[in-house]
This record gives structure tokens, C-alpha cells and sequence, in this order.
């Protein structure tokens, strides 16, 4: 896609392009018949928030920064890493499954605890 050309964080390519992927993908779920199922937590969850989960983190893996994400398992090796990318790959999965038109995803990268990028 290249749609960033400035003098951004090298990081930030990547992040719109996983972003706009995903996105591509979830409106083609949002266009169609889907069903949702509820996580342990009672929370839903829908093939938009798993495909983009997937999507998103196969983008960012080439970086090697862990990823910690609201639909994978915590792997706490990010507590030892100087960069973490924090995903939502579905946020407003409620209203996603209400077609309300109210929802986004989130991709954010943090260093050293600090916000640097989302």
C-alpha cells in the first residue's frame, strides 16, 4: 500500500497498513450475515475480531515487538520488552453487532511504558 511516505516513527507505516488490511476485511464481515458467541468474560465476540486479530498481528510481527491484544492470550514476555504493540483489533464489537457504525481498530505501540505511536 505505501500510503505514508513522511517522516513518521518507521513503525508507523506498518500500523496504518495492518489498520487498513483489517479494516478491508471487517467491512466485508459488516456487509454480510454474521453471528457472535460471548467469551468467558460475557464480552462478545464475532469473525471480525478474530480475522483482524489475525491480520494485524501477522503485520506486526516483522518487527518482533510482542503483542499484546484483546482477543490473545497474555504472553508475559512483553513485561521484559523495551516495545509492545497493545491491539484492539474490534473495538465496539457491540456496536459492530448492532451496525451501529460505531467502531474502530486500535493499534497502539508503547516504549518503556510510554505511549509512542497509535
Amino acid at each position: 500500500m505505501g500510503l505514508l511516505k513522511a517522516n513518521f516513527l518507521p513503525e508507523m507505516n506498518l500500523a496504518v497498513e495492518a489498520a487498513l488490511s483489517a479494516g478491508e476485511q471487517i467491512m466485508r464481515i459488516y456487509q454480510s450475515q454474521f453471528s457472535h458467541t460471548l467469551k468467558d468474560n460475557q464480552e462478545p465476540v464475532c469473525e471480525a475480531d478474530i480475522i483482524s486479530n489475525k491480520i494485524i498481528i501477522e503485520a506486526l510481527k516483522p518487527l518482533g515487538y510482542p503483542i499484546l491484544s484483546e482477543e490473545s492470550a497474555d504472553d508475559l514476555i512483553r513485561l521484559k520488552s523495551k516495545k509492545v504493540w497493545i491491539i484492539d483489533p474490534l473495538d465496539g464489537t457491540n456496536d459492530f453487532i448492532k451496525k451501529t457504525g460505531e467502531f474502530t481498530i486500535m493499534i497502539g505501540l508503547v516504549e518503556a511504558g510510554r505511549p509512542i505511536l497509535g
